[in-house]
């Protein structure tokens, strides 16, 4: 095998070049556990199933359950659609306290309990 000069063989080095470039993405990359959470209570709260999100945020269903699953994270162009959709701030999608979602209507946090259950925080309201 060839070397590039720095003593790995040229082959190696592409291969620790994709591994570097991939760790250096997962870095940059926010967890999408937190908005793969919000995403499905938002959905369920607003009976709202995969194929629908997908129709009003502009992906396939696929891409919807992808997101759901913690599986991928959505681009720009999507999350600002899914923010929209759901009248939240983009960031606000990808908190770990959902009551950040919500307004502040005592009456809907009821209703947000009784569909998807609610943070202990919220349960004694």
């Amino acid at each position: 095998m060839a070397s590039e000069g720095n003593g790995i063989p040229t082959s190696d080095a592409g291969a620790a070049t994709a591994a570097a470039e991939r760790n250096q993405m997962k870095e940059r990359a926010p967890s999408g556990t937190a908005f793969a959470r919000n995403l499905t209570k938002l959905a369920v709260l607003h009976d709202l199933n995969d194929q629908r999100v997908a129709e009003l945020v502009g992906v396939t269903p696929q891409t919807v359950s992808l997101w759901r699953h913690g599986k991928r994270a959505p681009g720009a162009t999507a999350l600002l659609a899914a923010a929209n959709l759901f009248n939240a701030p983009p960031q606000a999608l990808y908190s770990d306290d959902f009551a950040d979602l919500l307004p502040l209507d005592v009456g809907w946090y009821r209703e947000v309990q009784r569909r998807v259950g609610a943070p202990r925080k919220l349960r004694a309201l």
